[in-house]
């Protein structure tokens, strides 16, 4: 899932880049973000529960971008950006 919705922000949405981040201690959702082509980009210190954690935080450029073996086919592209506000 998170591979067709990288492909369609950066393929039809023009995004140059997609931030996300995981706790450290969440090795599955990091996983997710690493087999997807994500990258470190920092950690920094958050609070959680009253005590310090690290948070991880990925980036993910279209380079680096794991596709998905099937093609991405999108309808009501037009109405959609311009809901968002990309297009007038």
């Amino acid at each position: 899932m998170r591979k067709v919705i990288c492909a369609f922000i950066f393929d039809y949405l023009g995004a140059k880049f997609i931030t996300s981040s995981a706790y450290a201690d969440n090795p599955a959702s990091l996983g997710v973000g690493r087999k997807c082509g994500d990258r470190e980009n920092g950690v920094p210190i958050r609070n959680r529960m009253d005590k310090p954690a690290p948070l991880q935080l990925l980036i993910l450029e279209p380079g680096n971008l794991v596709r998905c073996e099937h093609e991405l086919t999108v309808e009501g592209l037009p109405e959609f950006r311009r809901s968002i506000g990309l297009d007038a």
